[in-house]
């Protein structure tokens, strides 16, 4: 009799943790989607969907500065943007990564983050992108969360035209059942990464430190002194 009831028990027990694996990739598949939805589609443009990887030229405003033939991240960075750089750079190499992305999968970031490095590539920021194989121009690129590991990761790291908007949160890992959701503060492990991180870059460490400056669920926007101190860029036109 007890050896049928731990069996129920533990069907049930699995079950359950297949219910809660579902509903939370449901979740997670909703939210990445949603915030592609809003970096990714340009509604001004009708019927117009972005790539999430994309041959561009990165400009100031006036378009007096331009690093020309990047590769441009923007949007959610996750493990297809990954495949996506590899893709596009294998087929014609580039100099320089540029993003444009409210952050992402933070492993996957890391992942990206030593490729660059691995390839002595370069990253960006600018004000203007002038898309290859799009007849339209992006503009007020920012890089939140998970992509200023990415940024941060450039041998050389451009700034081009006015100071670019990085953002960084606290360490948080949010688990999404079908019924609720429950966000778990992770600060102190989060700092585990920098270990992972690339060396002789920006200051990871002190870029981690920066997320405690971050009020719960809100994005901290780093100040120019502050872009300097983690040394994020490297050149600025």
């Amino acid at each position: 009799m007890n050896e049928w009831m731990n069996n129920i028990l533990g069907l049930i027990k699995r079950m359950l943790i297949v219910l809660m694996v579902l509903c939370s990739g449901l979740n997670h598949y909703q939210v990445s989607y949603q915030s592609d939805q809003n970096w990714l589609h340009l509604p001004t443009t009708e019927g117009l969907s972005l790539d999430n990887v994309m041959r561009a030229d990165a400009c100031d405003k006036s378009r007096r500065h331009c690093v020309k033939d990047v590769l441009l991240i923007r949007g959610m960075i996750g493990l297809q943007t990954y495949f996506d750089l590899k893709r596009l750079y294998q087929q014609r190499t580039v100099k320089t990564i540029c993003v444009d992305s409210p952050g992402g999968v933070v492993p996957m970031a890391v992942v990206i983050a030593k490729w660059i490095y691995a390839n002595s590539l370069s990253t960006c920021m600018a004000e203007l992108y002038l898309l290859h194989e799009f007849s339209t121009q992006l503009v007020n690129a920012e890089c939140h969360s998970a992509c200023p590991l990415v940024l941060a990761a450039g041998k050389q790291r451009w700034s081009l035209g006015e100071t670019p908007t990085v953002g960084v949160h606290q360490g948080r890992a949010e688990i999404s059942w079908c019924f609720c959701q429950l966000t778990i503060p992770i600060s102190g492990s989060v700092t585990s990464f920098v270990s992972l991180m690339p060396p002789s870059t920006a200051s990871f460490d002190l870029l981690f430190a920066m997320t405690d400056k971050a009020p719960p669920a809100q994005i901290y926007r780093l100040n120019t002194t502050e872009l300097a101190q983690v040394n994020m860029f490297t050149n600025s036109l």
